[in-house]
């Protein structure tokens, strides 16, 4: 993590020395930034996204959980 802490801090400074910089330079401060945008991406840990059908069943089990027990008369009538 020592190496996206450090990229964190370079993105900051990078932001302050594009305030100053002449106009020759910013260019190739832009595209630094750019550059450390996307290495903080890949470094930082994504969180596994669900498609609909993950987002219904955990709802359903959700419904299911809160629901309640079945009685014992209930079951004996099957």
């Amino acid at each position: 993590m020592a190496r996206l802490d450090d990229l964190v801090t370079l993105r900051a400074d990078l932001l302050l020395w594009l305030e100053d910089a002449p106009v020759d330079r910013k260019a190739a401060l832009v595209a630094q930034y750019r550059a450390t945008l996307a290495e903080i991406d890949e470094l930082t840990p994504k969180e596994a996204e669900g498609d609909g059908i993950d987002e219904i069943a955990k709802r359903r089990d959700a419904r299911r959980a809160g629901a309640p027990k079945a009685s014992s008369r209930s079951q004996r009538q099957g």
